[in-house]
């Protein structure tokens, strides 16, 4: 079973391609968050930082930071799956861990 989940994880790992982007921006919706729009940009090839604004109850709140994304190539539409550890600034300094599912519009 073990070999079977490395030879797995370095199949991902070779067949992984940088995204061909700049900026995307579109909605972005999940668990415990409601919907937010939520915008992602690349400051290098490897390292991107995204946001996401309203749509957040009071007491649980939500936008991931690790998953899976893809670009389509014949259309500027970005979509990704996401769940990780999430800290927020307002309306207290708080942190939590959340998943969501983003599309947005690919800049590139």
């Amino acid at each position: 079973m073990k070999s079977i989940a490395v030879l797995f994880f370095i199949c991902i790992i070779t067949n992984s391609f940088a995204q061909d982007y700049k900026t995307a921006i579109g909605i972005k919706g999940g668990y415990p968050g409601y919907g937010t729009i939520n915008v992602k940009h690349f400051l290098t090839s490897a390292t991107a930082i995204e946001g996401s604004l309203g749509g957040f109850s009071r007491s649980n709140y939500g936008n991931g930071a690790m998953g899976l994304e893809y670009t389509f190539d014949e259309v500027p539409i970005n979509c990704s799956l996401n769940t990780g550890p999430i800290l927020f600034f307002s309306p207290n300094v708080t942190f939590n861990w959340g998943g969501g599912l983003a599309i947005r519009y690919a800049i590139r």
